[in-house]
């Protein structure tokens, strides 16, 4: 009796082990065939083209490619500045994580033909406290889980140009 509960035993773990294996490859090769964008806490530092953010009323508002909407970071100083087809904004931010907290907005008021999209990034910056860069160079910033701009990853000669 002794044997057969040793065999038995055996033969549980033996098949156990192998619906393992066999779970383990079923996922490897899901993971394969549907490839995910996963986001990454990584620093947020450099320039960033601002592609689209969110509006007021819940829409997402694009923005032209030709647009010079720059946002950069400098870690040394905690700074960001974001330049605009017209105005600058500039201020402190800190990250803890994927926190993120921008502080003490100031902004240039030249007169602007077209100020939508400035007034609408002065008034998400503060919102923000949350954000998350994927691996095709996007920074997502958000407030309470929901997207409110999006960027992606640019240089700092593109930016300069832009300027």
């Amino acid at each position: 009796m002794k044997k057969f509960g040793l065999f038995m035993a055996t033969a549980v773990a033996l098949l156990a082990m192998g619906c393992s294996s066999a779970n383990k490859e079923a996922k490897e090769e899901k993971a394969e065939a549907e490839p995910q964008v996963e986001e990454q806490v990584l620093p947020v530092e450099g320039y960033w083209r601002l592609v689209d953010y969110a509006g007021a009323d819940g829409t997402v508002n694009e923005v032209a490619a030709d647009a010079s909407y720059i946002l950069s970071f400098n870690k040394a100083d905690e700074m960001f500045s974001m330049t605009t087809d017209c105005n600058n904004i500039g201020g402190k931010y800190c990250t803890t994580g994927d926190s993120i907290k921008f502080e003490n907005l100031m902004c240039t008021k030249m007169a602007c033909p077209d100020t939508k999209v400035e007034e609408a990034m002065n008034t998400i910056l503060p919102q923000i406290d949350t954000y998350a860069i994927y691996p095709d160079s996007v920074l997502k910033l958000r407030s309470d889980m929901r997207v409110m701009a999006k960027f992606v990853k640019t240089t700092e000669e593109a930016a300069v140009s832009a300027e």
